[in-house]
């Protein structure tokens, strides 16, 4: 039986993260342009999140780390030759954890 390996190796947890954001269960926001009819190269679907808002005590690191993931998406997709990456994000906020404490 030839030994098989998968194309690309995640953590699980970011599989979670991936599985959330494109299940719909947040509103998701684009980086990449997902309709350039200039570009034949078929899309490859990333998700992500970032923590963008503070709240209470919370750290809002994503205001860095959002610009920093766009300009790789952006020099990765100059060097990639058969596929363009489009991204997916939201804030890692979470709302729901006041309504339990």
């Amino acid at each position: 039986m030839p030994n098989i390996r998968p194309l690309v190796q995640c953590h699980p947890l970011l599989l979670a993260c991936c599985y959330v954001c494109i299940s719909g269960l947040i509103a998701l926001k684009i980086v990449g342009d997902t309709n350039n009819t200039n570009d034949t190269r078929p899309p490859v679907h990333i998700g992500a999140v970032f923590p963008m808002s503070a709240g209470t005590g919370g750290w809002p690191g994503g205001e860095g780390c959002l610009p920093a993931a766009s300009m790789a998406l952006q020099d990765v997709n100059r060097v990639l030759k058969k596929f363009r990456l489009v991204m997916y994000w939201d804030d890692s906020e979470v709302l729901a954890v006041n309504n339990f404490i």
